[in-house]
């Protein structure tokens, strides 16, 4: 995990070398805290040994250890993710990065500096002291792996190596692909392809990857082998669902006008009740005679289920009617279901019977009320008091 030092959102994926909230080539926030640390550390250093070492030295040592310690920590991050690819993290985002101006300017110095070198020229005063030669010699170094640095940069970006972007468009054209409109990140190498996704990461076959069907609440995603969702909601999340499922024969059974917050499917073996991470098999349910009576309820002809839910009420399969509110009716009268809690409304006309809202309905005997699993009918002052209020 690591975080951008530009608009410091985290990435779980420490191989990605975007950043997806900011769109820019991901530089990561340790490396900046890194040369903020060695500044601090320099200065006390400098405050410490300032009546006996050159200002010049200390600046000069603190410039080396940047260009020495930043390869050696890119290092120690692949070696704790070897799927991170320092090399390319390094060329995309030092242009941008605290190193990056340091390079330029220590090259900008080291262009005027070193054609005037004593040292280089091999031209020595005759006063030259040995500890003097020997700061020369790192203040060259210094120079020369600045124009190492300068090079990689020149050469990693063919000489345009600063972008208004932050080459976030380049690196997107090199290095990734999104599939599907639901903007999934893709790192693919022929058919096979990584995938990214908000929090999670999922290897699929370009070739059979698709969106099969789309609910309010997700987008469900298949290839030859696996089934995918993807969360839209307040915290996204997607995760692979249904390891069992056959995908040759799998199939989503839901009607177009009855989509909601769900889904059901099935294949040759098993059908399915699906809802993100929710999702589930529905094992006492036939494959071979499933249908999906409207809106959250299915039935293979002997068990009827309103979404996840068995309905343990005895009822008549071939008289079973939808109504609104949560009501059902079928020959022998009229329910009220909502998840587990299932109740026949013994006082209620079928025939007459119609919903008002959730807890509330009318036959020709009256209106009536269901409060805590009971029914109540409604007195004359109580209904007037209602049409009043509303």
């Amino acid at each position: 995990m690591k975080k951008c030092a530009k608009c410091k959102e985290t990435e779980e994926h420490d191989e990605l070398l975007i950043c997806r909230k900011c769109k820019s080539a991901f530089h990561d926030q340790s490396d900046q805290l890194m040369a903020l640390y060695l500044f601090v550390v320099f200065s006390v250093v400098y405050f410490l040994v300032k009546d006996d070492l050159p200002t010049a030295f200390v600046y000069t040592l603190f410039i080396l250890s940047w260009f020495l310690l930043y390869p050696a920590w890119k290092l120690f991050q692949k070696w704790r993710n070897p799927m991170r690819s320092v090399i390319k993290e390094m060329g995309y985002s030092l242009p941008y990065s605290w190193l990056g101006a340091l390079v330029f300017f220590v090259s900008a110095v080291g262009f005027l500096a070193l054609p005037n070198s004593e040292v280089l020229s091999g031209q020595l005063n005759a006063g030259f002291a040995p500890g003097e030669l020997y700061f020369a010699i790192i203040e060259i170094g210094c120079y020369f792996l600045a124009f190492f640095y300068l090079g990689f940069i020149l050469l990693f970006h063919r000489g345009v190596f600063f972008t208004l972007d932050r080459h976030y468009a380049r690196i997107m054209s090199k290095e990734y692909e999104l599939l599907t409109d639901s903007q999934i990140l893709a790192k693919c190498d022929g058919d096979q392809c990584r995938c990214y996704f908000k929090n999670k990461a999922f290897d699929i076959d370009k070739k059979t990857f698709d969106r099969v069907y789309e609910s309010t609440g997700s987008t469900y995603l298949m290839d030859r082998s696996h089934i995918f969702y993807l969360e839209h909601s307040a915290d996204p999340f997607a995760d692979q669902i249904l390891p069992k499922a056959d995908i040759s024969s799998f199939v989503f059974i839901t009607r177009e006008d009855d989509r909601r917050y769900f889904a059901f499917a099935k294949d040759d073996h098993r059908v399915y009740y699906l809802q993100g991470r929710q999702s589930k098999i529905l094992d006492d349910l036939s494959p071979n005679s499933v249908r999906v009576v409207k809106d959250r309820y299915i039935t293979d002809g002997k068990v009827i289920y309103q979404g996840a839910d068995r309905i343990e009420l005895d009822l008549d399969i071939e008289t079973f009617e939808v109504l609104p509110h949560n009501y059902v009716r079928d020959r022998n009268g009229v329910y009220l279901i909502s998840g587990i809690n299932q109740m026949k409304l013994d006082v209620v006309d079928p025939e007459s019977f119609e919903p008002v809202d959730y807890k509330t309905f009318k036959d020709k005997s009256g209106v009536y009320q269901v409060e805590h699993s009971q029914v109540r009918r409604m007195e004359p002052d109580e209904l007037i008091s209602d049409f009043v209020h509303c």
